[in-house]
């Protein structure tokens, strides 16, 4: 088993960064979407939370997520 020490990086905040662009983007949904430009500022929003989830994962399978086991 291996040992997993917690450290605060900015790798840590990837999924909470990740969530934030997600909740950004329902409320964006309750907006006038008529303006061109707001479609682009939703699409940039997804993009990049997509893109942080997908390397939230990235990093989370290379720390050995996989091997964590909890409690028994």
């Amino acid at each position: 088993m291996k040992n997993y020490s917690i450290t605060m990086g900015i790798v840590d905040f990837i999924p909470v960064i990740s969530f934030l662009c997600s909740l950004a983007m329902g409320y964006l949904s309750s907006k006038d979407f008529t303006q061109s430009y707001m479609n682009w500022i939703a699409q940039m929003i997804n993009i990049v939370g997509q893109g942080l989830l997908f390397y939230g994962v990235i990093v989370m399978n290379k720390a050995g997520i996989a091997d964590l086991v909890l409690g028994k």
